[in-house]
């Protein structure tokens, strides 16, 4: 019996993988970072490490937008559609650009989705591989969410949404972030 349906893929895309991971793998930023950071003077180097943070989190944004459009697979496609029916998007496309820089960059995480809904999207990330290669190329006090932050404020900022995102550390076990929708059109 033939299908009623064509087949449909499902998965992302390998090429999208490779090209972010290429680009964004945690530990070459991180070691290149580590060098710069040491040339830096003193008083400079926690400015200098927040922007670093912050441009690397912005950059894979933008780049797991730019590749996640090139290479849709029929997820993206059914949340484009529904997006398009009733006018929501968040958290649904959002939160793919986010899977996608995650899994690309950070596949060994465990992530927990705490509240997907129309206003509000939190999730809790715990045994941060990205933190772990931070701290001991770089100490314990290395502010790791300016990453976080920088990448979820690019996906809104780019999608051309006002969210507020929240960031609660949680004693040494991981980090919690809440995204809290405000308006389209941002």
């Amino acid at each position: 019996m033939a299908r009623a349906y064509p087949e449909y893929e499902y998965d992302l895309d390998e090429r999208l993988l490779t090209a972010l991971q290429e680009e964004f793998a945690p530990h070459a930023f991180i070691a290149n970072l580590a060098g710069k950071l040491t040339a830096a003077p003193a008083q400079e180097r926690n400015t200098f490490l927040r922007q670093a943070l912050e441009g690397y989190g912005g950059d894979l944004a933008r780049k797991a937008i730019e590749l996640g459009n090139k290479y849709k697979d029929r997820t993206a496609e059914v949340i484009e559609e529904v997006a398009a029916k009733t006018g929501i998007s968040f958290p649904s496309l959002p939160q793919r650009y986010l899977e996608i820089a995650m899994l690309a960059t950070r596949p060994e995480d465990k992530w927990k989705i705490n509240e997907a809904s129309t206003r509000r999207f939190t999730f809790t990330v715990s045994g941060c591989t990205f933190r772990q290669a931070l701290v001991e190329k770089l100490g314990p006090e290395v502010p790791c969410q300016e990453a976080c932050l920088a990448l979820l404020n690019t996906i809104y900022r780019e999608l051309h949404m006002e969210v507020t995102v929240g960031f609660e550390e949680l004693a040494g076990t991981g980090c919690r972030f809440t995204c809290t929708f405000v308006r389209m059109g941002a």
